[in-house]
C-alpha cells in the first residue's frame, strides 16, 4: 500500500495498493463495512503464510475501510483484535468512532465504552476551546459527527446522546508515553461515571 496521488488528490488518510503489488491484496470483507487486507501467495517479500483461506495467504488483521467514490482506495481503522465484544454478541472497532470523533475541534479525546454491554457509549474529553461550554451545549456541538459514524454501523453499535459523557477539559487521563490512552484504565478511571450513564439510560434520564 503506497501513500503517493497526483497533484489536487485531497483524501490524504487513504492509500492505495502499488500497481505492481494490486492482484496480491485481497480487502477481504469482514462486517459491517470493514475489510482485512490479505496478501496473497506470490507476493513479493511475502514469504510465510498464515492461512489456508486462500491457500498460502497472509491475513495481516489490518482493517480498513473503502472510499466512497474513489475506487480501490482504502483508510486503515485499527486491527481485527482492537474489537470487543458487546452483550449482543456483536464485535466492535471502537478505534473508527475514536478517531472521527476526535477529529471534532472541541475534542481532545475520544473513548468508546461498552465491553460486555447492551449499547455503546463514548467519553468525550473537552479540548480547551470548549473548557466554557456547559454538558448540552458540547454534546449537541459533536453530535453531528457522532450521528454521522451512526449512518455506518448496525443499529446495536450506535451510540445516543444520553450515552456521550463530557469530561472536563483539565481532566486527565491514563497515557502511554506516545500520548494515546490506555483503554483499560481508561475504564478504571471513570467506572463511576460510566456505571451512571447506563443507570441514566435505564431510568430514561438525560444528561
Amino acid at each position: 500500500m503506497a501513500y503517493s496521488r497526483e497533484l489536487g488528490d485531497t483524501a490524504w488518510d487513504y492509500l492505495a495498493p502499488l500497481p505492481h503489488t494490486e492482484k496480491y491484496i485481497w480487502m477481504k470483507p469482514v462486517e459491517d463495512h470493514h475489510c482485512e487486507c490479505v496478501v496473497l501467495e506470490g507476493a513479493l517479500g511475502c514469504s510465510i503464510s498464515n492461512s489456508d483461506d486462500p491457500p498460502g495467504s497472509y491475513h495481516t488483521k489490518d482493517l480498513f475501510v473503502a472510499h466512497e467514490t474513489m475506487a480501490n482506495r482504502w483508510r486503515f481503522v485499527g486491527r481485527l483484535d482492537d474489537r470487543f465484544p458487546m452483550a449482543n454478541a456483536e464485535n466492535v472497532l471502537p478505534l473508527d468512532i475514536e478517531l472521527n470523533v476526535a477529529k471534532e475541534p472541541l475534542v481532545k479525546e475520544a473513548v468508546v465504552f461498552g465491553v460486555g454491554r447492551p449499547v455503546l457509549g463514548i467519553l468525550a474529553f473537552r479540548s480547551g476551546t470548549a473548557k466554557n461550554m456547559d454538558d448540552q451545549e458540547f454534546v449537541s456541538a459533536i453530535w453531528p459527527s457522532i450521528e454521522e459514524m451512526n449512518s455506518h454501523t448496525s443499529a446495536t453499535a450506535q451510540v445516543s446522546p444520553q450515552m456521550v459523557i463530557p469530561v472536563a477539559a483539565d481532566s486527565t487521563y491514563p497515557q502511554t508515553d506516545k500520548r494515546t490512552f490506555i483503554r483499560r484504565r481508561v475504564y478504571e478511571e471513570f467506572e463511576l461515571e460510566i456505571e451512571q450513564a447506563y443507570t441514566r439510560l435505564e431510568q430514561g434520564l438525560g444528561l
